[in-house]
């Protein structure tokens, strides 16, 4: 019994490899499409983004009711399909209420037996107007967010955030990756790790409280001047003039580094 089911997943792997034109084997270069939106952002308050494999980038743009959307597609295919252009990998736009969402959809057309999609990303770019609200969430891939103004929340599963000068309220939420930012005000901040570190640069126009927490791991401080310190090994709890805001930080494994610059 156990040689005729041998026998049969053989033929189904020789099968597979014909109809595919051996193409699991063939040799794979790199093919990158780009596309760009412009999207207009009257009587929107919100830009969510899903993607599953890729990096983020997102910057504010200026009073100009305008989003930029830049999208870079990107797969390894065989020299014969590097002039197709990668349709199954599709970038859907959903505009109706007050949130623009996108997301990233893979349609990828194989074999009748689907090896997953290794190798395929959607790499984005955005230029958000000044002061509207941004939701990103990124299962592959770092994301990188810099002057964004209007409240944040990223979730990141595998891979690290970079955040700067971002005024505004933020949560950002890593399962594996970790968190480099700099602050020189805020809102209120709230960074959840489980297996990762955080690097925080506060700027010498930073006044709020820093309430830093770590299960595994150590807190560490430098080149700052704290008020009602409570320090020990796995936590810290102080404010640079004011009480609030707060900046509130949880690690499970791993380390929290704060530095004053």
């Amino acid at each position: 019994m156990k040689s005729n089911i041998t026998f049969l997943l053989a033929i189904l792997i020789i099968v597979s490899f014909t109809m595919s034109g051996c193409g699991l084997l063939s040799k794979k270069y790199e093919k990158r499409d780009t596309v760009e939106f412009k999207l207009s952002t009257s009587g929107k308050t919100k830009v969510t983004l899903e993607n599953m494999n890729g990096k983020i980038s997102v910057a504010k743009g200026d009073t100009t009711p305008i989003l930029i959307v830049k999208a870079v597609k990107i797969d390894r295919v065989r020299k014969k399909d590097l002039d197709k252009p990668l349709d199954y990998i599709k970038i859907e736009l959903d505009t109706a209420g007050s949130t623009i969402n996108i997301s990233s959809d893979y349609e990828r057309h194989k074999s009748f037996i689907n090896f997953s999609f290794n190798g395929v990303k959607i790499n984005y770019e955005l230029i958000v107007p000044q002061n509207m609200e941004v939701s990103l969430d990124n299962t592959n891939g770092d994301v990188d967010v810099i002057g964004l103004d209007g409240p944040i929340e990223i979730s990141v599963t595998n891979g690290d955030i970079k955040a700067e000068h971002i005024p505004g309220k933020a949560s950002f939420d890593i399962t594996n990756g970790s968190f480099k930012g700099g602050l020189d005000s805020t809102r209120g901040v709230t960074l959840s790790i489980t297996n990762g570190k955080c690097e925080l640069d506060l700027y010498k126009s930073f006044t709020g409280a820093v309430d830093a927490e770590v299960t595994n791991g150590k807190v560490t401080y430098s080149n700052l001047q704290f008020t009602n310190v409570q320090s020990e090994k796995k936590s810290f709890k102080g404010y640079i003039v004011n009480p609030d805001p707060v900046i509130k930080i949880d690690i499970v494994n791993g380390k929290v580094t704060l530095t004053g610059k």
